[in-house]
């Protein structure tokens, strides 16, 4: 599925996927994402972190992609 207009200058593929408008990550060279994830903002805070952990926990969530190591970190003994 193609990403939104709203953030699509944001989205980085790699591999055989692609969109037209998205960077694509080529021969593991990461630092432009790298670079445009350090220049961004970031999150007020981690609430939403905790929202995702609880729902997984709780079954409401099976799968998920792209979140905060902080979540990772907690699901990490379920995951691996």
């Amino acid at each position: 599925m193609k990403p939104k207009a709203s953030y699509i200058d944001r989205c980085y593929t790699t591999g055989t996927v692609g969109y037209e408008g998205v960077k694509s990550v080529k021969n593991d060279e990461w630092e432009p994402l790298i670079e445009a994830a350090l220049a961004m903002k970031g999150f007020k805070d981690e609430a939403h972190c905790k929202t995702v952990s609880d729902h997984i926990h709780n079954n409401k969530i099976t799968g998920v992609v792209g979140f905060n190591h902080r979540v990772f970190d907690q699901l990490a003994p379920t995951l691996l």
